[in-house]
């Protein structure tokens, strides 16, 4: 007697194996398109972190912010150097020296505080509404400045 598999029992095998090939299949599916968007939101959301990161560094080491007429502001450092961060459509865009940075934003808002003498304004906070996967994530920074500005606060 020769053993040997049925025709009946390898169609059977058949289909196990092919329902297990698509159940695979299909966690590949599921999990690639997880991971990818994953991906694109971690990438976004990195990148949002690191222009807040940076905007706080300078907003703690420079000397004053100062509104431009483009719907920006600059930073002035001691050493009279300069950022500037400036508003086109729904971009923020930061500029230092050669370097040039962009964040998209829904919007932009200041709260100025007024030098006694000069009647300058300069700006105390800045408030930036960014949009992280069709979120709205808000960035706040404040500017706490030393005594040698004469600052009214009424």
């Amino acid at each position: 007697m020769i053993k040997a598999f049925t025709l009946l029992e390898m169609v059977i095998n058949m289909a196990i194996m092919g329902i297990i090939v698509g159940m695979v299949y299909m966690v590949y599916v599921l999990f690639s398109s997880h991971v990818g968007g994953y991906a694109l939101f971690s990438t976004e959301f990195n990148n949002a972190k690191a222009f807040h990161n940076q905007l706080q560094e300078e907003v703690l080491t420079c000397d004053r912010i100062v509104p431009t007429p483009n719907d920006g502001f600059s930073m002035v450092f001691y050493d009279e150097s300069e950022v500037v961060y400036h508003r086109k459509g729904a971009w923020l865009y930061r500029e230092k020296n050669r370097m040039k940075d962009s964040l998209a934003i829904v919007g932009l808002n200041f709260k100025f505080l007024m030098q006694e003498n000069s009647g300058d304004k300069l700006v105390e906070s800045i408030s930036i509404t960014s949009s992280l996967q069709g979120r709205s994530v808000p960035f706040y920074v404040a500017k706490q400045y030393f005594s040698n500005y004469s600052i009214d606060t009424e």
